[in-house]
């Protein structure tokens, strides 16, 4: 799989508030994990190049157990990337619905 270069913007690149870890402390861990993973994509890429390799017979001579590793560990952080997304979208809808604006319950 090669990696996507159409993906959407990253949230990588929004700077967290105070205010959004006050309503939403998870994200403090939420975005950490995205940066990881981005980085972590980009070293697999640079550690093996033939991932870059357009046509697909290109890479099957160049396929190694390596870089189907390789392949694997980036298609499941997409994977994981998108799931990070959807949970802060339904993060964005919540925050935007008046019925959930004060429900937290104080501890």
């Amino acid at each position: 799989m090669r990696p996507s270069r159409s993906r959407r913007v990253s949230r990588v690149e929004r700077t967290l508030t105070p205010d959004d870890l006050v309503t939403s402390p998870e994200l403090a861990a939420l975005t950490t994990l995205d940066a990881v993973l981005h980085v972590a994509v980009l070293a697999l890429v640079a550690e093996n190049a033939d991932l870059l390799l357009d046509q697909p017979t290109d890479r099957a001579m160049a396929t190694t157990p390596r870089l189907r590793a390789a392949e694997a560990v980036i298609a499941r952080t997409h994977a994981l990337r998108r799931a990070l997304d959807h949970y802060r979208d339904l993060l964005d809808a919540a925050a935007s619905d008046p019925l959930h604006q004060d429900d937290d319950v104080p501890i």
